[in-house]
């Protein structure tokens, strides 16, 4: 599995549009990835979520959330939470993303933490 998700990551560097092996990226280091695989993932995605060719991928973002809702840390947490806020400010009437944000602060606090 390790070298699965090293050879993705690796892939995923050379093809930075390629949304759809990003999510399943994601998907695979929740489920089998150890805690350094998630917060690399994080990381990195978080960067690729930040550029402006990338800012209206919805799927990336939402099973990033995912990601960050069920195996982030909290100084993660806080950080997509503040990211996605802004980024709600310019996609005012995304409702996936939206309730992916909402699902965060349920699950592990307020935007007050």
């Amino acid at each position: 599995m390790k070298d699965a998700i090293e050879q993705t990551a690796i892939w995923l560097d050379r093809h930075d549009d390629d949304s759809s092996v990003r999510t399943a990226f994601l998907d695979l280091v929740e489920q089998k990835g150890t805690p350094q695989d998630v917060k690399d993932a994080i990381e990195q995605t978080a960067i690729w979520l930040d550029a402006d060719k990338h800012a209206d991928v919805i799927s990336v973002r939402e099973f990033y959330l995912g990601l960050i809702e069920r195996r982030g840390t909290t100084s993660e947490v806080i950080g997509a939470l503040a990211m996605t806020e802004e980024w709600l400010a310019q996609y005012n009437e995304d409702t996936n993303v939206r309730t992916a944000y909402l699902g965060i602060i349920e699950h592990r606090g307020t935007t007050q933490t």
